[in-house]
């Protein structure tokens, strides 16, 4: 079983700016690979895979030496977020995968993390090795190419960390750890078991009879933003009240992770 625990990290202006130009050299990437495959179905009818989009990747990293400031990872996780993308619209569950602009890209991931040991083969010394994530000091993020980051952890990381995906929200900068835990069965004796009927003006209703309310945390949380979209609107843009008003209220956050 697969589950996603999310922090905010907290960077420095300049990792900030590192990470903004990693993204969009990933959005870039993800472009290019799309043309490349487009561009080889309608000239020659060939289906380009990850083999032969990674080579290309290859070779674009010689022709544009940008594109080595990425650590290779994210990079190369743009073919596979392509090939997913073009899974889904197969499969009628999405539309055909087209250009994303840096708005629509956020985040970039790594497929590794945490350290391992390796063989030194003159020496034959076994040292340890740090992989493209992992955990610093004092519980700092310690990323490839870029230094430790701020962590703040509200609860322990339970499981093995199959990848980890750095994301940009509302101007904040959030970790993303895919974690693998295995799934405990429980057995649940059958004169124990309750029935539970889920409602819209009530969130459920349990066969003992119990009731509990829908908290329609959406509905409340919209109401604030468009209080605040008020206040802000009365405000001079601009002024100090403005960015005052403006940093106050994160509402628009807590409503995209509500959906």
């Amino acid at each position: 079983m697969l589950l996603n625990d999310k922090f905010e990290i907290f960077p420095t202006e300049e990792q900030k700016k590192i990470l903004h130009r990693w993204i969009n050299l990933c959005c870039m990437q993800y472009n290019s690979a799309l043309l490349d495959k487009q561009r080889a179905y309608e000239t020659s009818g060939k289906i380009l895979g990850k083999k032969e989009l990674s080579a290309i990747l290859t070779q674009s990293k010689k022709q544009y030496p940008f594109l080595k400031e990425v650590p290779s990872q994210p990079l190369q996780q743009t073919i596979d977020r392509l090939l997913k993308a073009y899974e889904k619209f197969f499969r009628k569950e999405a539309n055909r995968p087209k250009i994303k602009s840096p708005k629509d890209y956020h985040s970039i991931t790594f497929t590794q993390f945490g350290v391992f040991k390796q063989k030194n083969k003159k020496t034959n010394k076994i040292y340890t090795a740090r992989r493209a994530v992992s955990l610093g000091r004092k519980g700092c993020l310690l990323v490839s190419k870029l230094g430790e980051v701020k962590v703040n952890w509200h609860r322990k990381l339970d499981g093995k960390v199959k990848q980890v995906t750095i994301k940009v929200q509302n101007n904040r900068f959030f970790v993303i750890f895919t974690i693998e835990k295995k799934e405990k069965i429980q057995h649940i004796h059958p004169f124990h078991a309750v029935g539970i009927d889920m409602g819209i003006s009530k969130y459920a209703v349990l066969s003992n009879g119990i009731e509990v309310k829908n908290p329609r945390h959406l509905l409340k949380t919209e109401k604030k933003l468009k209080k605040a979209q008020q206040k802000l609107s009365r405000k001079q843009y601009g002024s100090k009240n403005w960015h005052k008003q403006l940093r106050r209220w994160q509402t628009n956050e807590k409503i995209s992770s509500i959906n």
